[in-house]
């Protein structure tokens, strides 16, 4: 059985994902930070998955966000720096949980 979605679906369906937020996270030294690109406000809830070396261990967590975004191509949105965190290494991609558009 096939089944095709009216054009007009579709093209707003690309209309509206095109325009969401994208982030990525970059580890290096002692610091996870989270990077945006946008092309309009939005409020967002992020989860960043990342790696450390602590005391010969690796250990895993998990850093919530709560960013507000602003249009832009990589604009720094969360950071995390901690002495205790050596040799970070982002684990997957970063989550979006939420995003709602701002006036």
């Amino acid at each position: 059985m096939k089944f095709a979605l009216p054009a007009a679906l579709l093209f707003a369906f690309a209309a509206s994902a095109a325009q969401a937020a994208t982030f990525v996270a970059e580890g290096k030294g002692d610091t996870v930070v989270v990077y945006s690109t946008a092309t309009k406000k939005e409020s967002c809830e992020l989860k960043n998955s990342f790696s450390y070396l602590f005391k010969g261990e690796r250990f895993t967590t998990t850093q919530t966000c709560n960013v507000d975004v602003v249009p832009g191509e990589h604009l720094e949105v969360c950071r995390v720096k901690h002495s205790d965190i050596v040799e970070p290494k982002i684990e997957k991609p970063v989550q979006i949980v939420s995003c709602t558009p701002k006036p």
